[in-house]
């Protein structure tokens, strides 16, 4: 049996709680949850981080040398996308280390994460142990950064953008086989093991175009993928259009997994 709940305070609003509840049900059976919430800011102007997330797992037994596990979990996170203080002449420009260079509002990412997880362990009464574990997870990941790039002379830096997203499904059976025994004095461990697995992933990456250019290192084109702001005041607000470059990446593949 077990209850516990954690809770932390810190600088910048952070504030995270986390539990983990416990509890038979009867003799051969149990039941867990444990569960996050995370909110907090950050010392850099317009950053901040969430994240939430859930594990709730059952367990019985199926005879008296079989254990059976069955648990689906699903987590989340948003956090703001910070590519820190860009450099000039081999060192960080001079600026707060709060500033943001960007846009905080158009940096985000974010990552939702689906589960289920089953394990089957029988013990066999001659030292023989085997262990079975399955497990399918979905995973849908975005980033996008509004980002610092060249500062040039008179003062101004450069702000390019980007998005990159991933969904991805996993599938993976594992079993092991493990003996133990013993020659007098000395024990032995001897592990076999296969594994089948694959896995399907789509990306695709988009380049953020700006309306227009004022940066010394570029000419002034219609479409163009950086704009300069001042240093004074790095945050970039106005339009940026985002679609496939040509040499943005689309791909689709197919991981497959076999092993002994």
């Amino acid at each position: 049996t077990i209850r516990e709940l954690d809770l932390q305070f810190g600088s910048w609003d952070k504030l995270r709680v986390t539990g983990d509840f416990n509890q038979a049900i009867n003799e051969s059976a149990a039941f867990r949850v444990s569960a996050l919430v995370e909110n907090t800011d950050s010392f850099r102007d317009g950053v901040s981080a969430e994240r939430r997330g859930i594990n709730p797992v059952v367990a019985f037994r199926s005879g008296d040398n079989t254990i059976v596990s069955l648990g689906v979990e699903h987590f989340e996170e948003e956090r703001t996308a910070d590519r820190g203080i860009p450099s000039s002449h081999g060192r960080p420009v001079d600026v707060d280390h709060s500033t943001f260079f960007g846009d905080p509002e158009r940096s985000e990412a974010r990552v939702d994460v689906d589960a289920f997880n089953a394990m089957i362990q029988h013990d066999f009464d001659n030292g023989l142990t085997l262990v079975n574990r399955t497990r399918y997870a979905t995973y849908d990941k975005f980033y996008q950064n509004v980002y610092p790039g060249s500062v040039f002379a008179d003062d101004s830096v450069a702000i390019q953008a980007y998005n990159d997203s991933t969904q991805r499904d996993n599938l993976f059976n594992q079993t092991d086989f493990t003996f133990s025994a013993s020659t007098g004095s000395v024990e032995h461990t001897l592990l076999a093991g296969v594994e089948f697995g694959r896995q399907d992933t789509d990306n695709l990456r988009q380049t953020g175009y700006f309306p227009a250019t004022r940066c010394p290192a570029s000419s002034a084109t219609s479409t163009v993928t950086s704009v300069c702001v001042p240093l004074s005041n790095p945050v970039y607000q106005g339009s940026i259009d985002f679609h496939p470059g040509a040499t943005d990446a689309n791909n689709h593949s197919v991981a497959k997994t076999a092993a002994i």
